[in-house]
């Protein structure tokens, strides 16, 4: 590892500067965008970070755990940020806008970090700043800072365990290396369920390299804190894990463990063909990895963090997702570029070609193969902030705003419950799961129909639903009366452009008629309205 510079000397920090500008001014525009589609309204752009807000305002104002301040739910799989937007909630009060201005601070600190991670590894200044560029843009950065959640915070834990491994990993690393990777390791699952793939596959490398006991004390950091997490669940009445992670699940085991590889990789192909830049980041990690292989015939240091990358991408191809808007693979995306630029620029092929000239270019096709594609996929969700955040605004938002203007202590059932639990303090029935455990468990018992959702939306006495009718093939109440409908133009982030209204009495129809024809002039103009006041 070569030392050309240090990385936080002003005069020789321009890179940094021009990273941080460039974040902030694509933020500035893309946030003038978002206020001027949205009549002045910052919208996140899933409903997800709302469901972040109501667990952090029922927590820091009320004491509760949970998507309502009524009851318990285990309805966030990323219980340090919930958690800390509690904490910040408490000190300086409830803003909505207090995710968006939180993830644009951990940016900086991303940026810099990252900065001084490739200065170290020997890349000149219009390296690094064209490397920001490409980050910038694959990760993607600036759709993670407007989904208000705790993506971001993900990518920086996880990079900066990787760092402090690499520095571990050195005869000479002093003893407080070491505390920060334990402390690191505690932290990665609680931001995100998904550090524990990250955890494993460096306990595993740890172990073939001998140093069996750094890597279990890895994990014995990273299971005690979800460990007793999950048995607070359990004491709740819950489940040991957050039920948003047993709700979307993972491949199913099946009988045997050849059924257990084919779902895996039915799960594997299926990511790949939903976000081929993984593919492409994957062969990059394999050709860096090779090559270093080659050079140093040993598994050490950057080699490490190349495989550790490569491989806990692969766990997260086959276990988990890489939809959302890009936010699930956002910290794998971050974690390739960075561990692959340095070894990148110094790739070598002159030995596969004759002359200097064509081995240059050879090495920029190789290095514009592997970055395009992130670079463009990233792109185009950076692009999509704008039309996100309205989706969100034209459905979510509006929905929040009916439900407190006519039913501010009602009840209601819902498939997508953050704008509403976050905006008004409505008692509310999660059709979902998310945060009404007689609906998870039917819905993981594979039981859940319309007598199931009939009897808990009779037993909680519900006023109204509203509903996506494609998410209900077949399990909607016959009884229930569809008394309206609104439609968003150009969805991309809403589970249907279409929400319905349900009232689930026929004496309620009148009045929801009526609600809805008086709230109709308040609806953003590209907001079509229908009445349909039929049975479905």
């Amino acid at each position: 590892m070569s030392q050309k510079t240090s990385p936080f000397n002003l005069r020789q920090t321009w890179a940094l500067w021009a990273g941080l500008a460039l974040v902030g001014l694509l933020t500035l525009g893309l946030g003038v965008t978002v206020l001027a589609r949205n009549a002045g309204h910052l919208t996140y752009v899933l409903d997800d970070a709302y469901i972040h807000l109501a667990m952090a305002r029922s927590l820091a104002q009320y004491g509760v755990w949970g998507a309502t301040p009524y009851a318990f739910s285990s309805s966030s799989s990323s219980p340090l940020w919930t958690g800390g937007l509690a904490l910040l909630m408490h000190l300086i009060g409830n803003f909505p806008t207090l995710p968006f201005w939180l993830n644009l601070g951990l940016s900086v600190i991303l940026i810099v970090l990252i900065y001084g991670y490739w200065v170290q590894h020997g890349l000149s200044q219009p390296q690094v700043a064209l490397a920001l560029v490409l980050l910038i843009l694959a990760m993607p950065l600036l759709p993670m800072i407007f989904n208000g959640m705790e993506h971001i915070l993900h990518t920086i834990l996880t990079l900066a365990f990787l760092l402090a491994l690499e520095r571990a990993l050195l005869s000479s690393a002093p003893r407080s290396t070491y505390l920060s990777l334990l402390a690191l390791a505690l932290l990665l699952p609680l931001v995100r369920y998904e550090g524990l793939f990250l955890i494993a596959v460096t306990a595993a490398v740890l172990t073939w390299q001998r140093r069996w006991r750094l890597g279990l004390a890895l994990v014995g950091s990273a299971l005690l804190p979800i460990t007793l997490l999950g048995l607070w669940f359990v004491q709740q009445g819950w489940w040991f894990l957050p039920v948003t992670l047993l709700i979307k699940g993972a491949p199913g085991t099946g009988q045997n463990p050849l059924d257990l590889l084919r779902a895996l990789g039915v799960r594997l192909g299926h990511n790949l063909g939903h976000a081929p830049q993984m593919g492409l980041l994957l062969l990059g990690l394999g050709i860096s990895l090779w090559s270093g292989w080659r050079r140093e015939r040993r598994l050490e240091g950057e080699n490490t963090l190349l495989l550790i990358v490569a491989v806990a991408t692969l766990i997260h191809l086959m276990l988990a997702s890489v939809q959302g808007f890009a936010r699930y693979q956002a910290y794998l995306v971050a974690s390739a570029i960075v561990v692959l630029t340095p070894p990148l620029m110094r790739l070598d092929l002159r030995r596969w070609f004759s002359t200097p000239w064509l081995a240059g270019l050879a090495h920029s096709l190789v290095v514009a193969l592997i970055l395009a594609v992130p670079v463009l996929a990233g792109a185009y969700f950076t692009l999509a902030v704008p039309r996100a955040s309205a989706n969100i605004y034209q459905q979510q938002y509006q929905i929040a705003r009916f439900v407190g203007r006519f039913y501010p202590q009602g009840t209601v059932a819902l498939n997508d419950i953050g704008a509403v639990a976050y905006f008004t303090n409505a008692h509310i029935i999660d059709l979902v799961g998310l945060a009404t455990r007689d609906i998870a468990q039917a819905r993981l018992g594979g039981t859940l129909d319309a007598p199931t959702i009939d009897w808990i939306t009779r037993q909680a006495g519900a006023d109204l639903a509203i509903v996506y009718d494609a998410w209900f093939p077949g399990q909607l109440p016959s009884h229930w009366y569809k008394v309206g409908e609104w439609e968003i133009p150009d969805n991309l982030v809403c589970g249907d452009a279409t929400v319905s209204f349900y009232a689930l009495r026929e004496q309620d129809i009148p009045t929801l008629r009526a609600h809805l024809r008086a709230f109709a002039p308040q609806l953003p103009p590209q907001v079509q309205q229908r009445g349909t006041y039929l049975r479905p």
